[in-house]
């Protein structure tokens, strides 16, 4: 890349979920693929995630503190676990200290505890990937994102996230390099209640870090966001349920949309969202298998699938509703026989461009 291409060269955005993050080897993982990404990347923003199952963790520990229990034994398992995978990167217990010290002293409330899993797996992130020599600045995304006081889904206040990001951009316009970043987290200066003042965290909710990627990638006017996940990208069904299924090269965005509403995991319809009215394309890849091209995810993309798009919705009593894109409930239940034998098909009807089964999967012994 020539010195004028690389000066005016976009933000690259890239998000990294929990299973990416998970331990030291994983991190090491991500240090090595972004390193080989090549050029292009000389202005990034990395979006992390909490590591696998934190979050989780998190609202156990709450819950022990609520109870009486001591926020530093509340805490304890969490801490211990970052502090093995600190270690085993080769960094100093600095990275951490202050960090530990403020879930400490926090107050004893969802947004308050839950948010310091992304701001443990973000300073590992940032200071392993200084540690390998690039370029790399930490920033806190309740700075970023901005939203209102809601719990524990807080609604994003736009124009002000994007002021934000704009600025950010400008800031990597200026001086070039890495800005690694939280996933979930936002920022309000609503007070918790009417006794508190001043800033506060707040979360965007179940699968709010592939939204804040979403959020960053529009408001610093990426070109597209690149999302890593332990999947090749896009599949036609859930492969757990439909065993043949197949990655898809391409995805118009709103069929995308579709398939999440209708219950397809791999992307939530509220990243897809801010992406689609920006016009930025979705790249979903595998951080296990770096080369594989996976899905890109585009408005007016492919509407000709090479197998049928198919989600599944789970229900209690052995039931599970199945969506087909871009089929009649006739072909839907050809296509569900044919596959599935045993399942019985209770009902069938038309969404949009969807032909939606009930099909009981299994009969409860009484």
């Amino acid at each position: 890349m020539n010195p004028q291409t690389a000066a005016n060269s976009p933000v690259a955005v890239h998000k990294f979920g929990g299973a990416s993050v998970r331990d030291a080897a994983a991190i090491a993982n991500l240090e090595a693929l972004l390193g080989k990404l090549g050029p292009g990347q000389e202005r990034m923003v990395i979006v992390v995630s909490a590591m696998g199952k934190t979050t989780n963790a998190l609202e156990r520990a709450l819950e022990l503190r609520l109870s009486g229990v001591p926020a530093a034994l509340a805490a304890e398992s969490v801490m211990a676990a970052h502090r093995l995978e600190q270690r085993a990167l080769g960094l100093g217990d600095e990275v951490l200290d202050e960090a530990f010290a403020g879930l400490i002293a926090s107050e004893a409330r969802y947004e308050s505890w839950v948010s310091w899993g992304e701001h443990f797996s973000t300073l590992l992130v940032a200071a392993y990937l200084k540690k390998c020599g690039h370029p790399v600045r930490w920033a806190d995304a309740s700075q970023l994102i901005r939203t209102d006081g809601g719990h524990p889904e807080a609604a994003v206040d736009w124009p002000a996230t994007e002021r934000r990001c704009e600025a950010l951009a400008a800031e990597l316009q200026a001086e070039p390099g890495w800005i690694v970043t939280q996933g979930f987290i936002g920022g309000t200066s609503l007070p918790a209640d009417a006794s508190a003042a001043g800033e506060r965290r707040t979360t965007l909710g179940r699968e709010g870090s592939d939204f804040s990627g979403a959020l960053i990638a529009r408001g610093v006017k990426a070109d597209r966001l690149t999302i890593w996940k332990d999947v090749p990208g896009m599949m036609n069904a859930d492969p757990r349920i439909w065993p043949d299924a197949i990655c898809l090269d391409e995805v118009d965005f709103a069929d995308a949309l579709a398939m999440s509403r209708a219950g397809a995991g791999v992307i939530h319809h509220k990243t897809v969202l801010p992406l689609q009215a920006a016009g930025l394309e979705l790249h979903v890849k595998c951080f296990a298998e770096p080369g594989v091209p996976g899905t890109v995810i585009r408005k007016a993309g492919q509407k000709k699938y090479p197998a049928p798009l198919i989600a599944f919705a789970e229900y209690p009593e052995g039931v599970r509703e199945v969506s087909i894109l871009n089929a009649e409930p006739n072909e839907a239940r050809a296509i569900i026989e044919k596959k599935f034998p045993s399942w019985s098909i209770e009902t069938s009807r038309q969404e949009g461009a969807m032909a939606v089964l009930r099909c009981r999967i299994s009969i409860r012994l009484r």
